[in-house]
């Protein structure tokens, strides 16, 4: 998708970028509008596809974490063109595309909803209340699943979730400083990347969704690292992943905004991504970052290498850099 360098889209214009590929698939590809956010604009997601295999992609979940909804919209641009692997891609996969998650938050250009919600941490697992509650003898209470899920957008796309079951969960954001730098060289880094839930493999389904989320990772890694102006790290979080977010309440299969029990969790990699204002990229390589990491995951998947992947190598800092602060020097 061709990008203006300075240019930031916005609703209107990814509203407009929607419609426009709805046309030009000639039925390939249903756009459904989920609910509407507080503010009354519709919650897209792009449906196509007809394989077994279920992929979920989200953009901007923080309004001011922009880069993921060009991302996702170039993604699904190339799989609706028919070129390529396309048609292969799409008799094995399908994708539900949701390229602006927060159109509320996008259009103030603040991380929340237009409540300032932040609805990533609206898919909090409820662990504290669980732990609290089995201390004490007694159920979660249901206004505590309710406050986790209180704004309008997180009920709306908690559903669309859990009819939908993706395997698996594309998830993009990026930091709003670039403080950061890789632990093999002190250098500035253009990219992280993690999974929610742990790397221990402990537990039988937590065994399953922390190897698969690991996989998800490392395949990830390996495709953008091939960027000859790329510099991906781990991002820095200790060895049991990331706990919070919309990504990690998948994983673990969040209950509902009235408690319901979805049946289902999903694989999940997130992207953070280094910001081009005063950071080392410009815009279109810091997408293409993104890009280049989610067609990676779709490759690994497509082809069967997911499975041969090694979990264990992302979290071998021998082998995957961490993210951390940079020394104030740099």
């Amino acid at each position: 998708m061709k990008m203006n360098e300075d240019h930031i889209l916005d609703f209107a214009e990814i509203e407009a970028k929607l419609l426009e590929l709805k046309e030009i698939s000639r039925g390939k590809m249903e756009l459904q509008i989920l609910g509407h956010s507080h503010e009354g604009r519709p919650l897209y997601a792009a449906l196509l596809g007809y394989g077994d295999t279920r992929m979920w992609i989200q953009g901007r979940v923080h309004g001011n974490e922009p880069y993921g909804a060009e991302a996702s919209l170039d993604i699904l641009e190339a799989l609706v063109s028919g070129e390529g692997r396309s048609e292969e891609i799409l008799s094995k996969m399908t994708f539900m595309v949701i390229p602006c998650y927060n159109p509320d938050g996008s259009e103030k250009g603040w991380r929340g909803n237009a409540l300032d919600i932040d609805l990533n941490r609206q898919w909090g697992h409820l662990g504290i209340f669980e732990k609290l509650a089995k201390e004490w003898g007694i159920e979660v209470p249901p206004i505590a699943i309710e406050l986790f899920m209180s704004s309008v957008e997180s009920k709306h796309y908690w559903y669309a979730w859990a009819n939908f079951k993706p395997h698996y969960v594309i998830d993009y954001h990026h930091v709003c400083h670039n403080e950061y730098c890789s632990s093999d060289a002190n250098k500035p880094v253009n990219l992280g990347i993690n999974t929610p839930g742990n790397s221990t493999f402990r537990a039988e389904q937590e065994h399953r969704i922390s190897r698969e989320n690991s996989q998800l990772a490392i395949v990830a890694y390996d495709a953008v690292k091939k960027l000859n102006y790329c510099k991906p790290t781990r991002y820095p979080l200790p060895d049991q992943g990331f706990p919070q977010g919309m990504g990690a309440g998948v994983t673990v299969g969040v209950p509902g905004p009235k408690g319901e029990e979805p049946g289902w969790v999903s694989s999940c990699v997130y992207f953070e991504n280094m910001p081009a204002i005063n950071g080392p990229l410009g815009k279109d390589d810091a997408i293409r970052q993104f890009v280049v990491g989610g067609w990676g995951v779709i490759d690994a998947i497509i082809s069967g290498k997911l499975n041969e992947a090694d979990p264990e190598r992302f979290w071998d800092k021998t082998k995957v850099p961490v993210m951390m602060e940079c020394p104030k020097n740099i």
